[in-house]
Formats: structure tokens, C-alpha cells, sequence
């Protein structure tokens, strides 16, 4: 290949010779760890449901305070990151419900902090009505959808 690809000038003497060589290129199949890489672990969803809040409030209600305190309680303290995001029923405008959604997050996110967790919270959101698990036809399915989610993401070494 020192003809039709010289690695050094052939205007000279030391460059015609240098580019007569022999090149040896070893190639090896590349070393896989695994297949099939590893799946993050799935997230544990924690959902705080309504009747921990007044009716179009964010402030949580003080008689169920022990309630909130020991689903808490089920968080592991090492290794996690935590995600809360707040949720509403459709009724309301738009921009009410991602508001009371977004406080009602907030407000959990605060308690989540004078519990031990403030520096595990890496996101706070409100959904508002975007993400219903239950229909807003009946005052069952619209409960249902005033709830806030603590996602509980553990993290892998």
C-alpha cells in the first residue's frame, strides 16, 4: 500500500523509504458484558389521596397528618429519588386545576422535607387534569383523580 496510500512524503529519499513497510492490523470481535444491557429498576408509585386535602385547597388536613406520616414512613431513606406530581379532576378551568395540582405537590413535597426527604425530591409537577386513572362522570372517579403521586425511583450503583 506504500504506493497507492504513502504515509510519508515521497518527494524524498528517507520518504520513498519510509513507505516501504509492511502494516499488520489485528482485529478482535469486541468483548460484550452482556447481551442484553440491564433494566433500570422499575419505579414504586406512592399516591396520596385526596381526602388528605379540602375540597379546591392545598393546605393538608391536621386529622390526617398520621395517616400522610406512615405511608411515608414505607420511602427508603438511602439510594432513592423522588418525583411528585400533583393531580385534579376535570372540574375547573385548565389553569385553576394545574395550579391547585402544582400547590398540592408542593405542599407534599414540603412535608416530604420536614420528614428527612427534602434532598431526595428531584421534581415537582402538576398534571392538573391531564392524567385521569378513573372516570369524572361520577364524584367516585373524580375523587379518585384529586390525588398526588410521590414516584419513588431507586438508584442503581
Amino acid at each position: 500500500m506504500g504506493r497507492s496510500k504513502p504515509r510519508y512524503d515521497t518527494g524524498t529519499l528517507k520518504g520513498r523509504q519510509d513507505n516501504e513497510r509492511v502494516e499488520i492490523i489485528v482485529c478482535s470481535p469486541p468483548v460484550f458484558l452482556s447481551e442484553v444491557p440491564p433494566a433500570p429498576p422499575k419505579a414504586d408509585t406512592l399516591v396520596i389521596p385526596d381526602v388528605l386535602f379540602k375540597t379546591a385547597s392545598a393546605a393538608l388536613e391536621p386529622r390526617f397528618m398520621a395517616k400522610l406520616d406512615s405511608m411515608i414512613q414505607k420511602i427508603p431513606k438511602d439510594k432513592v429519588e423522588l418525583q411528585v406530581i400533583g393531580h385534579t379532576d376535570n372540574e375547573g378551568t385548565d389553569a385553576y386545576n394545574d395550579d391547585l395540582s402544582r400547590r398540592r405537590a408542593s405542599t407534599v413535597s414540603t412535608f416530604l422535607g420536614m420528614k428527612g426527604y427534602g434532598d431526595k425530591v428531584r421534581y415537582i409537577h402538576g398534571e392538573g387534569e391531564r392524567r385521569p386513572v378513573a372516570t369524572n362522570a361520577t364524584p367516585e372517579g373524580r375523587q379518585r383523580n384529586r390525588r398526588v403521586e410521590i414516584i419513588i425511583h431507586k438508584i442503581v450503583d
